[in-house]
């Protein structure tokens, strides 16, 4: 394995063992740190460092006598590395992405407030605009702490945020908050979205925490002509001559 990054090598490690899990190289269990050492070439303590990193990210969990397992709650949010658009169309690999904006600003206070910060702080503020075809499907405005991902100069849009943040800085947010609502869109989004102003739309806010529980990220996705669909799975039981409904 070639090491040509900037990162702390054990940083590396991580990535490289995240990136694994991912994809599905791991599923339920990681191999030993023994059997982890030979393959990536480095000591072993190299090896219990990455591993109790993604520990504290809440990625992999250690059972004392039984080894190291992956969370698959934690797994299934970092599949969620690129906007909800991309997961909420028929088709996602067909979807494009643009970058409107990238650039430095500070926190207002209705900012300052929402990512626990003080007002005048650093953030990172990335528009993008995504296609399926030559429709509009969706835009996102997203807010990065720019404590935490200091000198992000750039983004490529092929790829996932998170993906980019972990290799730049060894950490994307690891625990996501999301909440879906039905807006009234003013001008600004309207013109963004390619539709009339207070036409509804769907916008998921999304938040993202790191291992320390700073706010990490602070994302508005906004979607043209979608739907929420809930499905319950309803079942009964009979406990004690009563009977108990559980949804699902």
């Amino acid at each position: 394995m070639l090491y040509q990054h900037d990162l702390p090598l054990y940083l590396q490690i991580k990535n490289a063992i995240l990136e694994r899990i991912i994809s599905g190289v791991y599923h339920d269990k990681l191999p030993g740190e023994h059997t982890l050492s030979s393959e990536f070439e480095v000591a072993r303590g190299t090896i219990k460092q990455a591993i109790d990193t993604l520990v504290l990210d809440g990625v992999l969990i250690k059972r004392q006598g039984k080894g190291t397992f992956i969370n698959q709650e934690t797994v299934t949010h970092l599949h969620r590395d690129y906007p909800v658009v991309t997961v909420s169309q028929p088709n996602p690999s067909q979807l494009t992405t643009k970058l409107l904006t990238m650039m430095d600003i500070m926190a207002d206070s209705e900012l300052a407030q929402l990512m626990q910060m003080s007002p005048g702080m650093p953030l990172i503020c990335l528009e993008r605009v995504h296609y399926k075809t030559q429709e509009i499907v969706g835009y996102t405005r997203t807010y990065l702490n720019g404590l935490l991902y200091s000198g992000l100069s750039s983004y490529q849009v092929e790829r996932g945020l998170y993906e980019q943040l972990r290799e730049l800085f060894g950490n994307s947010p690891s625990r996501i908050i999301e909440q879906i609502e039905a807006v009234n869109v003013n001008a600004e989004i309207a013109n963004k979205l390619g539709i009339a102003v207070d036409q509804a739309a769907l916008c998921v806010r999304r938040m993202g925490f790191d291992r320390e529980n700073h706010v990490a990220e602070l994302s508005y996705n906004y979607l043209a002509n979608s739907q929420i669909l809930l499905q319950l799975t309803a079942s009964q039981t009979n406990q004690d001559h009563e009977w108990w409904c559980t949804l699902k």
